[in-house]
């Protein structure tokens, strides 16, 4: 039996790899349809909330069950993240470009969950408190979504007509279209 005390790294790595579950999970739900016209690739809750509660979670289970070194936090969380950028790059749902537009600021995102949910952890000693702000992070983007592409989303419908009456009958009239004559030096 593994020693949690004398080596994290199980403990730590079971909990990079449930952020890694939790992200791809919601990313195949959104490539499937299944959260309908709420949830979207290119929106705020999956850019940067997403990434959130991926390095929330992957902390968050490692820390309630035994305290982590600092540093943990602000490494681990990038597990998850870098794991499901990649794995959807491999399956050809996201190009090389937006890893690398996305990464940085995933990465960053997921050390700032990451704090939060060492912090959230070790403050809290009701474990109640605890799970109820772990559950809350893990339905944020969800909850989010729907609201931003509400406020921030402009669907303009406009039609633009031009007509010109042409007083010349049909023949005439496709004789010109059918092909067009060489454009003389006056009329550039």
């Amino acid at each position: 039996m593994i020693d949690l005390r004398s080596n994290p790294l199980p403990l730590l790595l079971s909990g990079a790899v449930a952020g890694l579950l939790y992200g791809l999970a919601v990313r195949i739900c959104i490539e499937s349809r299944l959260m309908g016209p709420w949830f979207g690739v290119m929106s705020l809750a999956f850019l940067f909330l997403l990434p959130f509660a991926i390095g929330f979670l992957s902390i968050y289970l490692a820390e309630r069950r035994e305290p982590q070194p600092v540093w943990t936090w602000f490494v681990f969380p990038w597990i998850g993240v870098a794991g499901g950028t990649f794995a959807a790059m491999m399956v050809f749902l996201e190009g090389a470009i937006c890893v690398v537009m996305f990464l940085p600021v995933g990465l960053l995102l997921s050390t700032i969950g990451g704090v939060a949910a060492g912090l959230v952890a070790r403050r809290q000693r009701r474990k109640q408190v605890r799970d109820v702000i772990a559950g809350c992070v893990l339905l944020l983007p969800f909850l989010v979504s729907p609201w931003e592409s509400k406020v921030f989303v402009r669907k303009d419908l406009r039609t633009v007509e031009n007509v010109i009456t042409i007083n010349a009958p049909p023949s005439v009239v496709w004789e010109q279209i059918k092909t067009v004559p060489p454009i003389r030096k006056q009329e550039l």
